[in-house]
């Protein structure tokens, strides 16, 4: 099975740095989400055709500062092949 979606709850977040990094976001160019208590971000992990997307590849950012508390949640695609 593949993930589907990931949604990435900041539950504390540090008081600095600890951020969430797409380096192949955008064309590579990347994307930094600064993380706030509270808040959370949600991406999708396949492509409309069913393909892994490549752009979601991520990362935790260091921590620079304090301590950064998360929680994953992970959708994962509904279509399994049982037996095969």
């Amino acid at each position: 099975p593949q993930r589907f979606l990931t949604l990435f709850i900041y539950l504390k977040a540090a008081t600095k740095g600890g951020g969430t990094g797409f380096p192949l976001a955008y064309g590579r160019r990347g994307l930094k989400v600064t993380p706030r208590e509270g808040s959370a971000v949600l991406w999708y992990n396949m492509l409309p055709d069913g393909n892994g997307d490549d752009s979601s590849l991520h990362e935790g950012m260091p921590v620079g500062h304090g301590e950064k508390w998360g929680c994953n949640l992970w959708v994962w695609d509904p279509i399994v092949n049982v037996g095969n």
